[in-house]
């Protein structure tokens, strides 16, 4: 399923955020605290790179829309879903292809960024022939 959605409807705390604010905590305390001083009620997510900074980000679990978890190993995404424990959506992105898609599906998240599919389209020669 796609969404579109405007950058406004949704506060993403990203890897460039995390690395800018000194931690993945500081990073998700600073859109928290944005969040509260100005009155507003924005949906949080935040991505993690490493299973370091997703035990980090475990205490505000209740407070994520989702967590996008960035070149996780297939192999290690069924014990982060089972850390998150099903308190938040989960999305994986990078190093998701085709031939490992199922395999990431099988352990728990709710979606999956493939860029495969429209990273490198080959392109299709077609007519369009109208006859009255």
């Amino acid at each position: 399923i796609v969404r579109s959605f405007s950058v406004d409807e949704e506060i993403i705390v990203t890897v460039d955020h995390t690395f800018i604010a000194g931690g993945v905590k500081q990073a998700i305390g600073k859109a928290l605290d944005y969040l509260k001083h100005n009155s507003a009620n924005k949906p949080v997510s935040v991505e993690v790179q490493t299973f370091d900074e997703l035990r980090e980000i475990l205490e505000y679990i209740d407070r994520l829309q989702r967590i996008v978890l960035v070149n996780f190993p297939p192999s290690v995404i069924p014990q982060a879903v089972e850390a998150i424990g099903g308190k938040t959506k989960i999305e994986t992105r990078g190093g998701i292809t085709l031939q490992n898609v199922r395999e990431v599906a099988e352990a728990g998240v709710d979606y999956i960024c493939i860029p495969d599919i429209t990273h490198s389209p080959r392109a299709i020669n077609f007519d369009l022939r109208i006859s009255s």
